[in-house]
Protein backbone atom coordinates (compact mmCIF):
# COMPACT_ATOMS: atom_id res chain seq x y z
CA UNK A 1 0.00 0.00 0.00
CA UNK A 2 1.86 3.26 -1.04
CA UNK A 3 -1.07 5.77 -0.22
CA UNK A 4 0.35 8.32 1.63
CA UNK A 5 -1.90 10.52 3.99
CA UNK A 6 -0.55 13.93 1.81
CA UNK A 7 1.75 13.83 -0.88
CA UNK A 8 3.51 16.94 -2.29
CA UNK A 9 5.14 16.21 -5.92
CA UNK A 10 7.38 19.00 -7.15
CA UNK A 11 5.42 21.70 -5.19
CA UNK A 12 6.81 25.20 -5.17
CA UNK A 13 7.46 27.49 -2.16
CA UNK A 14 4.95 30.21 -3.88
CA UNK A 15 2.02 27.23 -2.11
CA UNK A 16 1.31 27.97 1.23
CA UNK A 17 0.94 24.76 3.28
CA UNK A 18 0.18 24.92 7.46
CA UNK A 19 -2.54 23.55 9.75
CA UNK A 20 -2.21 20.08 8.64
CA UNK A 21 -3.00 16.87 9.66
CA UNK A 22 -2.96 13.22 8.97
CA UNK A 23 -3.85 10.65 11.44
CA UNK A 24 -4.03 6.79 11.34
CA UNK A 25 -2.85 6.30 7.73
CA UNK A 26 -1.51 2.91 6.32
CA UNK A 27 1.76 4.46 4.73
CA UNK A 28 3.86 7.40 5.34
CA UNK A 29 2.00 10.47 6.70
CA UNK A 30 2.95 13.30 4.33
CA UNK A 31 5.48 12.31 2.12
CA UNK A 32 7.92 15.00 -0.04
CA UNK A 33 8.82 14.08 -3.98
CA UNK A 34 10.97 16.97 -4.97
CA UNK A 35 9.88 20.54 -4.34
CA UNK A 36 10.77 23.65 -2.50
CA UNK A 37 7.05 23.81 -0.37
CA UNK A 38 7.82 25.16 3.36
CA UNK A 39 4.94 23.81 5.73
CA UNK A 40 3.47 24.64 9.36
CA UNK A 41 2.21 23.07 11.68
CA UNK A 42 2.09 19.48 10.57
CA UNK A 43 0.64 16.89 13.22
CA UNK A 44 1.13 13.24 12.41
CA UNK A 45 0.14 10.64 13.89
CA UNK A 46 -0.07 6.75 14.12
CA UNK A 47 0.76 5.70 10.11
CA UNK A 48 1.62 2.25 9.16
CA UNK A 49 5.09 3.50 7.36
CA UNK A 50 7.00 7.19 8.24
CA UNK A 51 5.82 10.16 9.35
CA UNK A 52 7.16 12.66 7.45
CA UNK A 53 9.14 11.52 4.30
CA UNK A 54 11.27 13.80 1.79
CA UNK A 55 13.12 12.35 -1.29
CA UNK A 56 13.88 12.92 -4.56
CA UNK A 57 15.20 16.44 -3.93
CA UNK A 58 12.89 18.04 -1.57
CA UNK A 59 14.58 21.08 -0.24
CA UNK A 60 11.74 22.37 1.62
CA UNK A 61 11.61 24.35 5.28
CA UNK A 62 9.39 22.31 8.14
CA UNK A 63 8.45 23.84 11.51
CA UNK A 64 6.00 23.03 14.23
CA UNK A 65 6.20 19.61 13.44
CA UNK A 66 4.83 17.13 15.88
CA UNK A 67 4.98 13.17 14.87
CA UNK A 68 3.43 9.77 17.06
CA UNK A 69 4.30 6.85 15.82
CA UNK A 70 2.26 4.04 17.02
CA UNK A 71 3.40 0.46 17.31
CA UNK A 72 2.85 -0.37 13.59
CA UNK A 73 4.84 2.36 12.11
CA UNK A 74 8.45 2.90 11.19
CA UNK A 75 10.18 5.93 11.43
CA UNK A 76 9.27 9.18 13.07
CA UNK A 77 10.82 10.62 9.39
CA UNK A 78 12.63 9.29 6.75
CA UNK A 79 14.89 12.08 4.85
CA UNK A 80 16.11 10.26 1.31
CA UNK A 81 18.50 11.75 -1.65
CA UNK A 82 17.35 9.96 -5.13
CA UNK A 83 18.15 6.12 -5.18
CA UNK A 84 21.61 4.89 -5.28
CA UNK A 85 23.02 8.58 -4.39
CA UNK A 86 22.46 10.24 -7.60
CA UNK A 87 21.61 13.88 -7.66
CA UNK A 88 18.75 15.93 -6.93
CA UNK A 89 19.95 15.22 -3.12
CA UNK A 90 17.26 16.52 -0.68
CA UNK A 91 18.04 19.30 1.74
CA UNK A 92 15.18 19.30 4.05
CA UNK A 93 15.15 21.82 7.08
CA UNK A 94 13.32 21.01 9.93
CA UNK A 95 12.78 23.61 12.98
CA UNK A 96 10.92 22.82 15.82
CA UNK A 97 9.97 19.51 15.70
CA UNK A 98 9.05 16.97 17.93
CA UNK A 99 9.20 12.87 17.30
CA UNK A 100 7.31 10.18 19.96
CA UNK A 101 7.78 6.81 19.56
CA UNK A 102 6.12 4.05 20.19
CA UNK A 103 7.05 1.69 23.50
CA UNK A 104 6.40 -1.24 21.76
CA UNK A 105 8.54 -1.01 18.24
CA UNK A 106 12.25 -1.23 18.63
CA UNK A 107 14.41 0.85 17.03
CA UNK A 108 16.23 -1.72 14.78
CA UNK A 109 13.58 -3.69 13.20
Amino acid sequence: NEINGITFAGVGRGTTVDHIEVAYNLDDGVEFFGGTVDVKFVSVLFCGDDGIDTDQGYAGRMQFLYVMTGSAGQHGAEMDGNRGGSNPRSFPQVFNALFVGSVDSSPNP
